[in-house]
């Protein structure tokens, strides 16, 4: 079963991993489309969201 999970994203880059944990943890990640939407956020925000991009 494929799944996809929408994330809004904005100036919150600490919360990113736990949120993507939390995700992870009821076993979606197979055939998990994950995207996280960022409105304009700062740059240590977008720096996050970057990384984890790669």
């Amino acid at each position: 079963m494929k799944t996809g999970v929408v994330i809004p994203v904005y100036n919150h880059e600490r919360a990113i991993p736990d949120v993507l944990a939390a995700v992870l943890a009821h076993g979606l990640s197979h055939g998990l489309h994950c995207v996280l939407v960022d409105d304009g956020s700062n740059a240590v925000c977008a720096a996050v969201l970057d990384r984890l991009a790669d």
